[in-house]
């Protein structure tokens, strides 16, 4: 009927309505990180790489990826303090405790047996193909192009998922640090590999200008000058790459008694005081301190000499 046209369901009318489904406010809720194992899983049960391990070398990047997940790995899984994994979920019983343990265990339970405490989900590594896509999108050599809207939703994505699981998100220093650790725990003499791992992190630090990614130096252990691993405090700039300067007058005098960082660090070392001001940052010493206190016993001291000569010398 063209005098009474048929009037459009308003935008406020609850029955003409569409009803959208909602998308959940946090990203921890989505299951949609892909996993190493192929497994999409949620922002709780993954290891999220830091931002700056987009710059990295591949190779050295390579190398890091495991250690991602702490500085115990077995078969890619972290078996260290932070994110412990069961094994099969059973209780171990202690020497000399067994039977007080079984008896207490069939007081619980009609079986003679009690559960197992929950175990926490262990946290996986992204997929290499996640992973890679991530670092493409943060590289600094991948600029961000104009108009470029997927790539900067993708970027917003994953900085909020940073945000949202900052205790889950591992910096270069990190992964490097729980590297160390484990090669220093490990190995009483480095092999000729780990040597050259060691050198690779200290020359990109160098690169960077980032102490922080070396928590561990390498010296060469006497009496067989084998190389292994300390930590940075317990080394000191020595003859080998200091050996016009305090190094050398500080080997001289110590006469072996302390700790020096090994010569193979010369084979890195086209500035030598850049190497050397960055193991000082790392907490490298690179001398002997003293710290002389004097105390005043004023009740068996001449009291003369407090009144006289220490009071009117104060402000």
């Amino acid at each position: 009927d063209r005098r009474n046209p048929p009037v459009p369901p308003s935008s406020t009318d609850n029955t003409q309505r569409v009803t959208l489904g909602t998308l959940p406010e946090s990203i921890g809720a989505w299951p949609v990180f892909l996993t190493a194992d192929g497994v999409l899983s949620t922002l709780k049960q993954v290891v999220l790489p830091g931002e700056s391990f987009a710059d990295v070398p591949q190779k050295l990047r390579t190398t890091l990826r495991p250690y991602m997940l702490g500085s115990k790995v077995e078969d890619g899984r972290r078996t260290d303090d932070g994110w412990p994994l069961g094994r099969g979920g059973t209780k171990r019983n202690f020497p000399g405790k067994g039977k007080q343990s079984n008896k207490q265990t069939n007081k619980r339970g009609r079986g003679g047996s009690r559960s197992p405490p929950p175990q926490q989900a262990q946290k996986k590594l992204l997929h290499p193909l996640l992973e890679t896509a991530i670092f493409g999108l943060e590289s600094s050599s991948t600029p961000l192009s104009v108009g470029d809207h997927l790539t900067t939703h993708a970027r917003h994505f994953i900085d909020r998922a940073r945000a949202e699981a900052a205790s889950a998100t591992i910096s270069v220093s990190s992964a490097a640090s729980n590297l160390l650790s484990a090669y220093a725990k490990t190995s009483t003499e480095l092999s000729p590999e780990q040597v050259a791992t060691v050198l690779e992190i200290t020359e990109y630090a160098l690169l960077v200008g980032e102490a922080s990614l070396i928590s561990h130096v390498i010296i060469e252990h006497p009496p067989t000058n084998k190389p292994c691993l300390i930590r940075t405090q317990e080394a000191y700039i020595g003859r080998a790459l200091d050996e016009a300067g305090r190094g050398g007058d500080l080997e001289t005098f110590s006469k072996g008694s302390l700790r020096f960082v090994s010569s193979a660090y010369t084979s890195i070392a086209a500035d030598r005081q850049k190497l050397l001001k960055l193991l000082d940052e790392a907490g490298v010493q690179s001398g002997l301190s003293a710290e002389v206190t004097a105390v005043v016993d004023v009740e068996k001291a001449d009291r003369r000499l407090f009144t006289n000569e220490i009071l009117p010398k104060l402000p």
